[in-house]
């Protein structure tokens, strides 16, 4: 199963509503629920407009205002405004609301022209309606939109309401996110952030690009026409990406040219991993080695270390893969540059194995030279020798997340009653805690907010729930259906 931009299929159309409706109710004051296989009590997010005075206007709904509970920093957004050529079979929600200086990004479907004209101001090229794909400029399709709460960090471009493509193409949005989640800079202040592909080949074509977001001054601009997996040096001032056989470089400075950096017949575009120190930049050569008796094709992929000083390439480390899938994240630099994570084993920078070949995910840990292991085991803690230092879970998590200060980690384990239990572990006492559960069996994504007090998750399913717990497990929904991007931080100060 391949979670790249090549792969789309077919699915059906869905029309989204936001938020179309809330309850009343009051947050429970109760302790955090001890670790335990049973699904904890989970309260209403919000109370009855009777109960206090001082609750926070969260949701609306035409004239008549439904408190909700006073969530530290929420607000009243309205995100009501969409291009004069879009349309809806059912009205957007006209009320969500905001956590202070956390940029929820998500995805929706919605009905829109699909002429090239939307666009036009801002790209060459995103949307040609030929005879072979059968769209006029009349014609009303379905298309995955970029949405973003809060709706008011940025001028809206109609290229947005078009920027994942058609919903018809597409089997399941979420799993293109596996390659395209958003990419933070350093410093905090730019994300890059990739549209579809193109059409009617989303790999050949040109589609609706690779962005750039100012998120302290609120510019959004169209970097590079195509879609590409890209990652920032240590400056915040450049990104590194793959196009054909080329590893370039690209100043984020307006006209800047791309500048090519190292050339290879087979390079594999997924790879262009830029070091944490800004030095070295880790790509990946993929091609056919041989066929093994079962009539399976293996593939040598040769993971090569670039010095950005211009200095020749070497190899770092050759692999055989057979018919594993490729996913951009299983490259990955530890903190302070010195190990260089592939798949599941770990080197040095003279090319030296020091790990020991895990079984399951693994990825590093954010500001220590840690593994965290993800397997049937559970998560897991290790060193890079292969030492364990701490047992979190006993399962697989299909989800977890670190908080912004490092303290926490959020993650997900099946319940008895098959709800999916949402577990705090906290670095610094070891301690495990239960906070509450959903009542969907998977989770597919779980981020924090920017002031660490709250955890978003969703499932990946269009028709879902996005979701908002604090940390005593209190749960509530945030938009009544659509698949969540990602949790950003961000200051506009």
């Amino acid at each position: 199963m391949k979670h790249n931009t090549c792969t789309l299929y077919a699915i059906s159309l869905i029309t989204i509503v936001l938020l179309a409706a809330c309850s009343t109710g009051k947050i429970s004051e109760a302790l955090p629920t001890p670790v335990s296989s049973a699904a904890p009590e989970v309260s209403p997010l919000i109370m009855s407009t009777t109960e206090s005075e001082t609750a926070t206007p969260i949701f609306l709904d035409g004239a008549a205002t439904v408190q909700a509970m006073s969530l530290a920093e929420a607000t009243i957004l309205a995100d009501t405004s969409l291009p004069e050529n879009t349309t809806t079979s059912t009205p957007p929600s006209t009320n969500v609301f905001s956590i202070d200086n956390t940029l929820i990004l998500y995805t929706m479907p919605i009905m829109t022209n699909a002429s090239p004209s939307p666009v036009a101001a801002t790209t060459d090229k995103v949307f040609e309606a030929t005879p072979e794909n059968a769209t006029t400029a009349d014609t009303l399709l379905d298309f995955w939109a970029l949405r973003m709460l809060p709706n008011n960090l940025f001028p809206e471009q109609a290229v947005f309401d078009i920027f994942y493509g058609e919903v018809a193409k597409t089997e399941d949005i979420s799993r293109y996110f596996f390659n395209f989640r958003p990419q933070i800079s350093p410093n905090g202040r730019y994300m890059i952030l990739s549209g579809i592909g193109g059409y009617p080949h989303p790999h050949n074509d040109l589609g609706t690009g690779l962005w750039l977001f100012d998120l302290q001054d609120g510019i959004a601009r169209q970097l590079l026409p195509q879609a590409k997996i890209a990652t920032w040096n240590s400056e915040s001032d450049k990104i590194a990406y793959v196009e054909g056989d080329t590893v370039y470089t690209l100043s984020i400075d307006a006209e800047s040219p791309p500048l090519p950096l190292f050339s290879h017949s087979n390079l594999n575009w997924l790879y262009a991993r830029w070091s944490t120190d800004g030095q070295w930049i880790a790509a990946v050569t993929s091609e056919p080695d041989k066929l093994t008796d079962q009539g399976v094709v293996e593939t040598k992929d040769t993971y090569w270390i670039i010095p950005v000083n211009g200095e020749p390439a070497r190899k770092l480390a050759e692999n055989s893969n057979l018919a594993m899938e490729h996913i951009a994240g299983e490259l990955a630099w530890s903190y302070d540059s010195q190990f260089l994570l592939i798949r599941n084993e770990v080197f040095n920078l003279a090319g030296e194995k020091v790990s020991p070949s895990y079984l399951g995910q693994v990825y590093w840990l954010p500001n220590e030279p840690l593994l965290l292991i993800n397997s049937e085991a559970g998560l897991h803690f290790v060193s890079v020798a292969g030492e364990d230092t701490a047992k979190i879970g006993s399962a697989f998590a299909s989800a977890w997340s670190f908080s912004h200060s490092g303290q926490q980690l959020a993650y997900t384990q099946m319940l008895d009653n098959e709800q999916m239990g949402i577990y705090i572990f906290d670095m610094e006492t070891k301690e495990n805690q239960l906070i509450g559960s959903t009542a969907t069996n998977f989770i597919d994504i779980i981020r924090w907010s920017a002031n660490d007090q709250y955890l978003l998750m969703d499932d990946g399913q269009a028709r879902s729930p996005i979701w908002v717990m604090n940390l005593v497990g209190t749960i509530e929904q945030v938009f009544s259906s659509g698949v969540l991007i990602e949790v950003i931080s961000f200051s506009t100060h």
